[in-house]
């Protein structure tokens, strides 16, 4: 076997760059596109789709311990459960930002707000919501990004 030193080797090192932390490892995008898919694919109501919502929508979750499905533990030891995104629609609509609206078609959900609009179409009324809103979010996460961005090279220099 060869032995091939730093530079040769794009950057790859055996020791992790970061701190481990789930945050760093993935996007808020990343984390919002695993809920749109587990949500596309869901059959029914599912306290793991519940957990993967949530964290899509609380990425700090992943620091806390994991007691089951949909509920972690705070370091106070008090419990933290995710709400039932894909069974109540009550709990879907939370997801919707701020300044957002959801319309009702006869083909599904809309999602409706400054940046556009975005569809939700599932058998489950929940789930439909929760597509919809997950999608807006994921939209506003990236002109956000894209902002800070501009600002950071265009302001900061």
């Amino acid at each position: 076997m060869i032995d091939l030193g730093p530079e040769q080797n794009a950057g790859w090192s055996p020791t992790p760059q970061n701190s481990g932390r789930v945050s760093d490892l993935l996007s808020r995008h990343d984390l919002i596109c695993a809920a749109i898919v587990g949500c596309a694919r869901a059959t029914q109501p599912d306290r793991h789709l519940d957990a993967l919502i949530a964290l899509a929508v609380f990425p700090g979750l992943a620091e806390l311990r994991r007691l089951g499905a949909g509920v972690w533990l705070r370091p106070d030891g008090s419990r933290v459960r995710a709400l039932r995104y894909s069974s109540l629609p009550a709990a879907a609509k939370t997801l919707v930002p701020s300044g957002y609206w959801i319309e009702s078609t006869c083909t599904g959900v809309i999602v409706v707000g400054a940046e556009g609009a975005w569809s939700g179409r599932h058998a489950i009324e929940a789930i439909s919501i929760c597509l919809a809103a997950l999608r807006a979010r994921d939209a506003i996460c990236d002109c956000e990004d894209s902002t800070h961005a501009f600002f950071q090279e265009n302001i900061h220099g």
